[in-house]
């Protein structure tokens, strides 16, 4: 029973948030419980796989056999459906499911398991999974809209692919094709919702918040078992330290913004800074360009945390657990090469016979996904999964047949790369790309800016650098590979935010807006990146796990504490919780005068110093030597690190009240349709009509209308295509705008022309089986549209005081 107190107390606290979730979320609940219940079971399906891929982590990977098993069960049916063999329906994606995890579970009776996971860890792990999931979907009631920025695109594919059981799905706003965008994340919503039998309209948000309920716990378990690996090195215990570890990236991932907030909002006033009165959350993304106004350089660097709060289920906010799930098992197979010790003296058949690598194998599966679900991020975990293999090659290698770790090198990157191509291929068969080349950047980043976006975790990784070279130096000793790997980590996370200051990839966006796109999908994962560095060096360098230093706080003879002196992680912890109070103290100033902020903040930073070198033991006898100096400067500085980035945390809670206010008598609930009603209440009706009245995906036609507007309401919020849609997005996707204003123009031609042998023409042409009059209709086509002439051509199968559908007569 005490072995396993943790776990008593963190399955209360499962409960009770399983009790307060059915008090926030209302009637919403069921839906919500249904889907947590789903990636619960899916989870424990496929935990077999992950019990062998992760067998060094304590948890044996529970946490990655969720989205590992998602991603493997929605692939499967994915293909079948394109070639034909399956139809996407609910039965066939919970067949294909039991079947994966039969024989997950078939493999798991085979196997002998030698030790038992950490069931106090998993629980936990499932604690603040559930708990991080609840808490974004109840901030989701007060704002849960489908409308604004991209969402009409989002639920639109959504809503397409629920609708029609055929794969691949026809695009909504071009529907005589099908969609030519990366639209799997979107997939993978309507697979799980499939498995849940939950209405997309309620979907659409629950797997947003899923996503960002893995962009917490994905970090907290890989984190986590850095943090435990390395004290393990150190002989130290690491529940407490690796927990803490595993939050900081969690939090620092999905919670956390950048330094820009910081300065901004709550310095702004006094540095009298341009913007900071008038300062908005999202002004945070769109700061290169804006302050100061450069309009041949307007630049895009969102952050999860942004995307959470903004609603979009978009591309590269999706694939935040993907890109987690590759990192994790490039970590797993680090960790595993504790047991591969250098190879000497290897046959070349022997040699050959270890590149088929399982680790690079299921990676080269992910990256190749990547192209389906978010492109950029294919080429970006590419050269993440390449330095690791670089790493493994000069480990087991290098050191003893140069040649072979060169071999190595290249023979394993060609099976990621392989299978990755084999992966990708139902996508890229029916893909054109969209891009038009490399282009040389010609503006460049601020220097300013640079330091405000990026200064603290650059700095962060470069305090990593000097401490693991010192240690180096110090011990004459391989340095151990958690911090290797996190180094790693920074520096792919360095290569991304500087790559758009040389290059961009060329698209439509070429006037004002060359980086925009290069930039935003570069450092959001950047920022990723960094974020699991930071957790990681947080811990690694406050935690004072150097030999010499830790005979500072046991006996070396017995092992055992001195009396009167407190251990590293009691310090740590004090350090962590003193810098959290008083972040929060700050962030309740946000309204005080400038002048007041910036005077609080500047005793509060002496306040945590002070704290900082009242628990920095022995600071008398390190401050005697260089070496101890360097000890003491090293951990001020990453003491100031941990302060700012406390900061940062603080942007969750400004934009969670700004955009979604938490009042009560706002919580509508989770229906991301529920929108129509107000904002096109005379078309409303007829919409919900079209929903629930017609079946599969034929062409109802609509007025068309710009990008981001309110046009394609219907397309959107039915998932039923339409001619011509949101014209820049169909631009991008197509790269054809003479075909679009062809389409523009036929369009125009039904609502206004009077003339039955022409729009018969157009109606086969795009073999048009419905037409949809209302709001956005009147607006466009206003006296020029004859309503007669369009109830003549088929017969009204719904008409109220403003809006009517007709069905077209074939």
């Amino acid at each position: 029973m005490q072995q396993h107190k943790k776990s008593f107390i963190f399955l209360a606290g499962i409960l009770a948030l399983m009790i307060t979730g059915r008090v926030l979320l209302g009637a919403d609940f069921p839906a919500f419980l249904r889907w947590y219940l789903v990636i619960l079971a899916v989870g424990i399906g496929f935990y077999p796989l992950t019990s062998v891929m992760f067998s060094g982590f304590s948890d044996r990977g529970w946490v990655f056999a969720k989205t590992i098993g998602i991603a493997l069960s929605g692939f499967v049916v994915w293909p079948l459906g394109c070639i034909g063999v399956m139809s996407f329906t609910n039965a066939k994606c919970i067949i294909v499911t039991l079947i994966l995890i039969g024989v997950c579970w078939g493999f798991f009776t085979i196997r002998k398991e030698t030790t038992l996971p950490d069931i106090d860890l998993i629980i936990l792990e499932e604690m603040l999974f559930l708990g991080v999931f609840l808490m974004w979907t109840y901030f989701t009631c007060f704002n849960p809209n489908a409308t604004g920025t991209e969402k009409f695109m989002d639920y639109g594919f959504m809503a397409a692919m629920d609708r029609n059981p055929v794969m691949p799905t026809k695009d909504i706003w071009y529907g005589t094709d099908i969609i030519n965008y990366y639209y799997g994340g979107q997939y993978y919503g309507v697979f799980i919702e499939k498995l849940c039998f939950v209405p997309v309209k309620q979907a659409y948000n629950i797997y947003r918040m899923t996503i960002a309920a893995f962009a917490f716990v994905l970090p907290f378990s890989l984190v986590w078992q850095m943090v435990a690996d390395r004290f393990a090195q150190a002989k130290r215990s690491s529940f407490g330290a690796a927990t803490i570890g595993g939050i900081l990236a969690g939090a620092g991932l999905s919670m956390a913004g950048n330094v820009h907030y910081v300065v901004y909002k709550l310095f702004g006033a006094f540095l009298k800074l341009e913007g900071w009165a008038d300062y908005w959350f999202p002004d945070s993304t769109r700061y290169i360009g804006y302050n100061p106004a450069n309009e041949k350089d307007q630049c895009i660097h969102e952050f999860p945390s942004y995307s959470f709060v903004l609603g979009d289920v978009h591309a590269h906010m999706i694939n935040i657990m993907f890109v987690l799930t590759v990192v994790g098992l490039l970590y797993a197979y680090v960790q595993r090469m504790k047991k591969m010790e250098p190879k000497k003296n290897v046959g070349w058949k022997e040699f050959f016979l270890d590149l088929i690598n399982p680790y690079f194998v299921l990676c080269g599966f992910f990256i190749g996904l990547f192209h389906w679900t978010n492109f950029w991020d294919f080429i970006i975990y590419f050269t993440v999964t390449f330095f690791t293999v670089i790493y493994a090659a000069w480990y087991r290698y290098f050191r003893t047949d140069r040649k072979k770790a060169v071999t190595y090198a290249i023979c394993e990157s060609v099976l990621v790369f392989a299978v990755n191509l084999l992966a990708a291929l139902p996508f890229t068969l029916q893909f054109k790309a969209m891009v038009s080349g490399i282009g040389i950047a010609k503006h460049h980043t601020l220097p300013h800016q640079m330091l405000i976006l990026w200064g603290l975790p650059i700095a962060v990784w470069i305090v990593l650098l000097i401490v693991l070279v010192r240690w180096f130096k110090k011990a004459k000793v391989e340095v151990p590979k958690p911090d290797i790997f996190a180094a790693i980590l920074g520096l792919c996370g360095f290569g991304l935010i500087l790559i758009p200051e040389l290059v961009y990839v060329r698209d439509i966006y070429e006037e004002g807006y060359a980086r925009s796109n290069t930039m935003f999908k570069l450092t959001y994962q950047g920022f990723i990146l960094f974020a699991l560095m930071m957790g990681y060096t947080f811990v690694r360098v406050l935690a004072h796990l150097e030999k010499d230093e830790e005979a500072e706080f046991t006996e070396k003879s017995t092992g055992k504490r001195q009396k009167g002196v407190m251990t590293p992680l009691e310090i740590y912890a004090i350090r962590v919780i003193t810098g959290i109070l008083l972040v929060m103290v700050l962030n309740a100033m946000s309204d005080f005068p400038g002048v007041v902020k910036a005077l609080a903040g500047l005793l509060l930073s002496g306040v945590y110093l002070l704290i900082w070198f009242m628990f920095e033991p022995k600071i008398s006898d390190r401050m005697k030597d260089k070496d101890g100096r360097k000890t003491v400067g090293i951990r001020a500085v990453s003491a100031m690190l941990v302060l700012l980035f406390g900061m940062t945390l603080a942007y969750m809670p400004y934009s969670v009240d700004t955009w979604f206010g938490l009042k009560n008598n706002q919580n509508i609930g989770i229906d991301c349709t529920q929108f129509l009603e107000s904002d096109y209440a005379g078309d409303a009706e007829a919409i919900r009509w079209l929903d629930e009245n017609v079946k599969g995906q034929p062409i109802c036609l609509e007025a068309n209308g710009d990008s981001y507007s309110e046009y394609e309401r219907v397309s959107a919020m039915t998932g039923i295509p339409t001619v011509a849609g949101w014209y820049v997005h169909e631009w991008l996707w197509r790269n054809d705008t003479d075909e679009l204003n062809v389409r523009n123009a036929d369009i125009e031609t039904v609502y206004t022309s009077g003339n039955e042998e022409d729009v018969r023409g157009i109606i086969e042409k795009y073999d048009i089986a419905y037409i949809f009059v209302g709001s956005c209709e009147e607006t466009k086509f206003g006296d020029n549209m004859d309503k007669e002439f369009l109830k003549s051509i088929g017969e009204v199968v719904f008409e109220n005081e403003t809006s009517f559908i007709v069905q077209v007569k074939k």
